[in-house]
C-alpha cells in the first residue's frame, strides 16, 4: 500500500484514483493491505486494464447515427429501434445522451396560435386544437391554463358511471346527464 496516496480522515480514507486522479473516499475496512491501485469506479478500472467489464462495445456505425438524426422527428423511438435492430432503450439513450436530440424541440407560441386557441377553446378539445396548430395536447392545455382560458362552469362528468345513458347516476343518485348536455 502506497502511503503517499492515503490521507486518513476519521474512519474514512481519502484515496486518489489511479486512472483519472479523482479523490475517492473508502472505509478502512474496504482497503486490503496488499492493494496497490485504487479506482473511483469500474469504468476507470476497465479503461486502465484495457477492458470494458462486460459492457457491450460501442458498435454504433455513423450510418445509424445519421439515420436517427434524419428520422427522429417523424418516427417514434420504437420504430427507429425496429429499423436499426436495436432495443428501444438503446435508441432512446443514444438519441438523448450521445446525439443530444430532443424529440420535440421547444417552439415559442406565435400570436396566430394564441388567437386560434382563444377563438376555439370552448368548441374544441385540447387534442383537436393541438392537431390544428401542430402542438401536443399537453402544450395546449398548459397555454390555455396560463392565459386563464377555462371552460365555463364546473362539470361533473359521470359518463363512467352510467355510460352515456340518460338515467340517475348510481353513485350519487342525481340526474347529471342533462347538465352535461347543457354545458358541452
Amino acid at each position: 500500500m502506497d502511503l503517499s496516496q492515503i490521507t486518513y480522515h476519521a474512519k474514512k480514507v481519502i484515496l486518489v484514483c489511479h486512472f483519472c486522479g479523482a479523490e475517492i473516499q473508502r472505509k478502512e475496512s474496504q482497503i486490503r493491505e496488499d492493494q496497490k491501485y485504487f479506482f473511483c469506479n469500474k469504468i476507470c478500472q476497465g479503461k486502465w486494464l484495457g477492458t470494458n467489464f462486460g459492457r457491450a462495445p460501442d458498435d454504433w456505425p455513423e450510418e445509424m447515427d445519421e439515420f436517427i438524426r434524419l428520422h427522429y422527428q417523424e418516427m417514434p423511438d420504437v420504430e427507429l429501434a425496429e429499423k436499426l435492430g436495436k432495443t428501444l432503450h438503446a435508441v432512446k439513450k443514444r438519441r438523448l445522451e450521445v446525439l443530444h436530440l430532443k424529440k420535440r424541440p421547444y417552439r415559442r407560441w406565435t400570436k396566430k396560435e394564441y388567437v386560434f386557441l382563444k377563438a376555439h377553446y370552448l368548441q374544441m378539445g385540447d387534442k383537436e386544437i393541438g392537431k390544428q396548430i401542430d402542438r401536443t395536447w399537453g402544450a395546449v392545455a398548459a397555454a390555455r391554463h396560463k392565459r386563464g382560458l377555462r371552460k365555463q362552469g364546473k362539470l361533473k362528468l359521470h359518463f363512467k358511471h352510467f355510460k352515456g345513458q340518460s338515467k340517475d347516476c348510481p353513485h350519487c343518485f342525481e340526474r347529471k346527464f342533462d347538465i352535461i348536455l347543457e354545458n358541452v
